[in-house]
């Protein structure tokens, strides 16, 4: 029997600066909703807000919440443009293993911007 799907109470997009249950993640030019809710780890050092996600190795620092959840987001869409996009022949075997967790976390990806009255996002496939 397969295991039950984990219902969300509370489902947050990362923007909406909330670190449990965040199943969507907006950057700057992509929306990427995540397959299963993630819980990141906001904490303070040294006066600066940190998010974490450690299974990603991912992290990003504001000096507000509001700047350190903009910098994850950010730091998100980059990894997922600098890795994810780059053919597997072009990547060290860590990066392939990160690739692998993306893929393995992000269900769909959209674009933003430049979107014409009346039609929603251009969606953008995530290979496996």
């Amino acid at each position: 029997m397969p295991p039950a799907k984990r219902r969300v109470k509370n489902p947050a997009t990362l923007t909406a600066n909330a670190s449990t249950n965040v199943i969507r993640i907006v950057g700057p030019n992509r929306d990427f909703f995540l397959r299963t809710p993630i819980d990141l780890d906001l904490r303070q050092e040294a006066g600066r807000y940190v998010i974490e996600y450690a299974p990603l190795n991912l992290s990003a620092y504001g000096k507000t919440e509001e700047a350190a959840y903009s910098a994850f987001a950010e730091a998100f869409e980059v990894v997922w443009e600098e890795i994810v996009e780059s053919p597997n022949r072009s990547l060290t075997g860590d990066a392939r293993d990160l690739k692998a967790a993306f893929v393995a976390l992000v269900k769909d990806v959209y674009t933003l911007g430049n979107i014409a009255p009346g039609f929603g996002p251009r969606p953008i496939p995530v290979h496996k």
